[in-house]
């Protein structure tokens, strides 16, 4: 593998990862001691984490080394999906086993190929778009995502299209075009174009334009919001 290659699979393992684990780029930061301009530029590709890092990342998302370079972990003994029990009606007609998260009610939007579960961000990923409608409490997915309003937490790992009002943080790896009110933080990898008021913090990795903000408000190009009740910084 090329040197770029090593590098793009690095970027696209600690964005998906940070992801997967519900970690903004400062939360990530901050248990490395860094700035979450380091750890947004890891993900873009545009600098790679020094080596002294790599067992810190692993340890945080809870994979080995080689696991942030794309290697895929090692595929434990298959077990059978387990039909549901017949005295609990939940809509699905299996469990499915072997996945890498918790029975935690999240509503996920993942891909498949075959019987391999996707959790990169690549070029497979982002020409699928998950659309919920209606409330839910949290909802993730590692495409694109469209939804209601959600009582929890709003995330995906490239684009949030259209949202409605979300009661925790609402996080996207590339652009969150459109939002309403968010009661948590909001943070977009590239650009948030349209979001209603947000009463923690709101960053945009380039561009924000949001209402009331009623924390921080950053974004390294423009910032047009309402007002900030707390520090505003651009660049």
């Amino acid at each position: 593998m090329g040197e770029n290659n090593v590098l793009d699979a690095l970027s696209a393992s600690i964005l998906a990862l940070r992801m997967r684990s519900g970690l903004t780029q400062s939360a990530l930061a901050e248990q490395l001691g860094i700035t979450f301009q380091a750890v947004s530029k890891w993900e873009t590709g545009q600098s790679a984490p020094d080596i002294t890092f790599l067992p810190q990342l692993a340890e945080i998302f809870g994979v080995q080394i080689d696991e942030l370079f794309g290697k895929e972990p090692a595929t434990p003994e298959p077990v059978a999906a387990e039909p549901q029990s017949s005295n609990v009606d939940t809509g699905a007609r299996y469990v499915i086993k072997n996945v890498p998260w918790g029975d935690d009610g999240v509503i996920r939007g993942v891909v498949y190929r075959g019987k391999t579960l996707l959790e990169k961000v690549d070029k497979l990923t982002q020409k699928f778009v998950f659309v919920y409608e209606g409330a839910a409490t949290n909802v993730h997915a590692l495409c694109s995502l469209e939804c209601g309003d959600v009582e929890g937490s709003a995330n995906a790992g490239m684009n949030i299209t259209k949202c409605g009002d979300v009661g925790g943080y609402a996080q996207a790896g590339m652009n969150i075009t459109t939002c309403g009110d968010v009661t948590g933080d909001v943070h977009a990898g590239m650009n948030i174009t349209k979001c209603g008021d947000v009463t923690g913090n709101a960053r945009a990795e380039m561009n924000l334009t949001c209402g009331d903000v009623g924390g921080d408000a950053h974004a390294s190009m423009s910032l047009r919001c309402g007002d900030i009740h707390g520090n505003a910084r651009r660049g």
